[in-house]
């Protein structure tokens, strides 16, 4: 008598699944008894949302951007791969010559003339408004993340030894 309620268990579990399998799950009612209630599974596409139409896709250069920081809507700076930095300034994306191949993770900044950026193999540059130049943190090991409270208040995670920059002006 066991043998043949599992085989019956099976049998259904069976076909629900060839049913599931073969795209006749639009709508699936099972009904236990008069006061369960009815359960339904549903296929649907979503309705797109009207508040994300707003996005535009930009691509203003090929390499991949791993981080953006921005001072306003018309002052934002990416980086990413290759040592890609790339500014917008609310009309067009421009790229900026950063002088490393080194793909950069990360970018902070105070105001428009004072940006950090920082990448793989320790590094890290700074902005002056006009152009990047090379700090040297005596470290080869990738630096992922910046972020600080001021100008004089900044850190940067080292990945590979577990310790942390910091500046303190």
């Amino acid at each position: 008598m066991m043998i043949r309620r599992w085989i019956k268990v099976f049998i259904t579990l069976f076909i629900v699944l060839i049913l599931l399998s073969s795209g006749l799950s639009a709508c699936i009612s099972f009904r236990f008894a008069e006061e369960t209630p009815t359960f339904r599974w549903r296929t649907s596409t979503p309705t797109p949302d009207p508040a994300l139409s707003k996005w535009q896709i930009s691509q203003p250069q090929e390499n991949k951007l791993l981080d953006i920081w921005g001072i306003t809507e018309n002052d934002v700076y990416a980086v990413g791969a290759e040592g890609t930095i790339v500014h917008y300034d609310g009309q067009k994306w421009q790229s900026l010559y950063s002088g490393t191949t080194e793909p950069l993770f990360g970018i902070w900044g105070t105001s428009a003339d004072n940006i950090y950026a920082v990448g793989n193999r320790g590094t890290m540059l700074h902005y002056n408004g006009t152009a990047w130049s090379t700090i040297n943190v005596n470290t080869e090991d990738p630096l992922f993340d910046i972020w600080g409270s001021g100008p004089s208040d900044i850190y940067v995670p080292v990945f590979g030894d577990d310790t942390m920059l910091h500046y303190d002006g």
